[in-house]
């Protein structure tokens, strides 16, 4: 099915409902908090992480990127499984791989170690098993040697974590989460210098038509989001003013990839979404990537929630549209091909249906042993 690609309007209108639907399943909201929940408990129980060092994993102190709260609020999500919104959790969690990924080479070093012996109920133990081989690719070493060399970055007392500004010496931990294959690979390799045909293209003009004004925000902002805002914001004091009406034509300091960066035609996956009729924002999408890479970890992976969870959370800012999302599932195991029978927001609102029947199913027929889910629709 095609579509105007100059019409932006229609298309953003159209992705911010499917992203609104996606906000308003109580399943997805449910998977996103459950995940949250495993997570602690892996850091917790399993690697002996203090709660102190857990909150400073999922703190960015960026305004410019939707969800994020301040160092204190992180601490609620800690203690509540419901607090804030899924806006806030999904950032926590996008926030948490991209400082922590050597938490993963930590977890593949138990893995190994622990081999033979009973697994772990909240980790995804083919995942770990896969993670093994890509080592032994990427390293050339026995599997015996692995957990010796490959991680040996990884230490869960240190205060600068793989990937933060003061630690950035560890290529290893994003090869071993970064699949072989697919279209954010070859977009990021398509890129200099390999090619000067980058997927995206900085904006440098006219971004203040991209800007995210409050009436578009969904879910609400919490109280958190507010307050972090505020208090990053104090020279501009009524930016937003806490427990008043706010003017919902305020301008949120959110910088989106729709604010940020205009497509490139002239790369190769950019034709064939043009091709395809597909609405594109910035290109296939690597923090979906990054994201879907952390749920799959997990025994209780849904590449169909993941991939509603990421509309949810990256829809309505306009970060990425379906199509991005969508392609950056593949890797995952999306079973889906772009044949100009469907678009993504069909595939979308299909997944929505889906999840909406399984839902109601099983309240009918409560319990079950729960399963991976690794193949999508």
């Amino acid at each position: 099915m095609s579509r105007n690609q100059n019409d932006d309007a229609t298309n953003i209108k159209e992705l911010r409902e499917i992203s609104k639907r996606c906000c308003d399943l109580t399943k997805v909201k449910e998977y996103v908090n459950e995940t949250f929940s495993i997570l602690l408990k892996v850091l917790r129980e399993e690697l002996s992480y203090s709660d102190d060092n857990i909150i400073k994993m999922f703190f960015n102190n960026n305004t410019a990127f939707a969800g994020t709260i301040s160092e204190d609020s992180i601490s609620y999500l800690l203690i509540s499984k419901n607090f804030g919104n899924i806006r806030i959790k999904m950032t926590a969690l996008m926030t948490f791989i991209n400082k922590n990924c050597d938490v993963v080479s930590l977890l593949l070093k138990k893995h190994i170690d622990n081999k033979g012996s009973k697994k772990s109920s909240s980790l995804n133990s083919t995942y770990f098993d896969n993670l093994l081989e890509k080592s032994i690719t990427i390293s050339g070493l026995s599997k015996e040697k692995i957990s010796n060399h490959i991680c040996n970055c990884s230490n869960k007392d240190k205060v600068d974590q793989c990937g933060s500004p003061n630690n950035k010496s560890c290529p290893i931990c994003y090869a071993l989460i970064t699949p072989a294959y697919g279209a954010v690979i070859f977009c990021r390799l398509n890129g200099s210098p390999f090619s000067n045909k980058n997927y995206r293209i900085k904006r440098t003009s006219n971004r203040d038509k991209y800007m995210t004004k409050l009436r578009d925000v969904y879910p609400l902002l919490h109280q958190v989001e507010k307050t972090f805002i505020l208090k990053e914001k104090e020279k501009e004091i009524d930016f937003i003013k806490l427990n008043e009406t706010i003017n919902p034509d305020t301008i949120l300091p959110w910088i989106t990839g729709f604010m940020d960066n205009k497509i490139n035609d002239s790369n190769m996956i950019a034709m064939i979404g043009k091709d395809l009729g597909e609405f594109q924002i910035s290109g296939p999408s690597g923090v979906s990537d990054s994201m879907f890479n952390l749920f799959s970890m997990f025994s209780n992976f849904d590449i169909n929630l993941a991939i509603l969870a990421c509309v949810a959370w990256l829809g309505n800012p306009l970060q990425h549209s379906c199509y991005e999302i969508v392609i950056a599932a593949i890797p995952y195991g999306l079973k889906f091909q772009f044949t100009g029978e469907k678009n993504s927001v069909q595939l979308i609102n299909e997944i929505i249906d889906k999840v909406n029947q399984k839902s109601e199913s099983s309240s009918k027929s409560k319990g079950g042993k729960k399963r991976i889910n690794a193949k999508g629709v």
